[in-house]
């Protein structure tokens, strides 16, 4: 099983979305992005900046920023995140 907000986690995410035949029926009219900011605690001694991008039923894009992580952005900024 893969560690919570790893690189391996997010891309089994990604996959367990573009194998869900479920959720690829109820989401195929909408399309959105999401950044997930995970703040440092417990096992994670870091910030981690995910990215995953909704298609119609399907998960194009999936990944770690590595740029935000030296860079952090400011609180209640988007974050720019290219995969």
């Amino acid at each position: 099983m893969a560690q919570f907000a790893t690189e391996e986690w997010i891309k089994l995410w990604a996959d367990a979305i573009n194998n869900s035949a479920a959720y690829e029926a109820a989401a195929q009219t909408w399309e959105g992005d999401f950044y997930m900011i995970v703040e440092a605690g417990g096992p994670i001694k870091e910030p981690v900046y995910q990215y995953i991008n909704l298609w119609h039923g399907k998960c194009r894009k999936a990944g770690s920023n590595p740029v935000a992580a030296t860079n952090p952005p400011s609180k209640g900024s988007a974050v720019s995140c290219l995969m």
